[in-house]
């Protein structure tokens, strides 16, 4: 027969929780809590106490099943629109799928953690990432195709560049730095060691001999 309660108490751990039944003043054993998987792939979702539910029991009431959850005149759908699948937590963290825009959205109040042996994102257009800082941990990095860089650009180690390579108020902060271009060039000036390639002087030498060493 089918029956309408209260959840009352769970054992998540179990799968299993106790129902009570207002019309008759009644307090089942404990039931099975019925999921959309239980094998191999399977699903966990335990309810809540106070949850609405309904059962299939038996006519004893010794045996029975918790079939799911419905809405009532207390607890309406929040955000409920034809076409639209949301999926919301207590902490009120969200999953939407709108199907009248192809949208789907994730409105996540605390971290996102991601973890697999391979990851591949594919976009037909953009990529745009937000964030108060970004960090990158591997041992190599790759970019195919042309990397803009808007602002400072401060790099910690070795630099190496090969072909046509723009800077634009950039600094290179490290131990070494290597250019393997075959030309530079730059539109004001270039300063090694506060030498100044532009406005540097030499030491004055006798007639025939060298020039001294650079000097700012």
């Amino acid at each position: 027969m089918l029956k309408f309660g209260i959840i009352s108490e769970v054992d998540a751990a179990k799968g299993l929780a106790r129902v009570y039944f207002p019309e008759d003043d009644f307090v089942s054993g404990w039931l099975k809590m019925a999921v959309m998987r239980a094998g191999i792939d399977h699903f966990s979702f335990p309810f809540d106490i106070k949850e609405n539910v309904y059962c299939l029991m038996d006519e004893g009431w010794e045996y029975g099943v918790i079939c799911g959850s419905f809405y009532d005149e207390n607890k309406l759908p929040e955000g409920s629109e034809a076409g639209k699948l949301k999926l919301s937590f207590g902490d009120n963290t969200a999953i939407i799928y709108d199907r009248k825009t192809s949208i789907l959205s994730f409105d996540i109040k605390g971290k996102v953690n991601i973890d697999c042996t391979e990851a591949n994102l594919t976009s037909t257009g953009k990529v745009n990432i937000e964030a108060n800082e970004v960090n990158i941990n591997s041992i190599e990095t790759n970019v195919d195709g042309i990397l803009n860089v808007s602002g400072a650009a401060n790099i910690q180690g070795v630099v190496s560049m090969g072909g046509i390579s723009g800077i634009s108020g950039a600094a290179v902060n490290g131990a070494s730095a290597q250019l393997n271009v075959s030309k530079l060039t730059a539109s004001d000036d270039v300063t090694a060691g506060a030498i100044s390639l532009k406005s540097h002087k030499h030491t004055s030498a006798a007639s025939g001999s060298p020039t001294g060493p650079a000097i700012p």
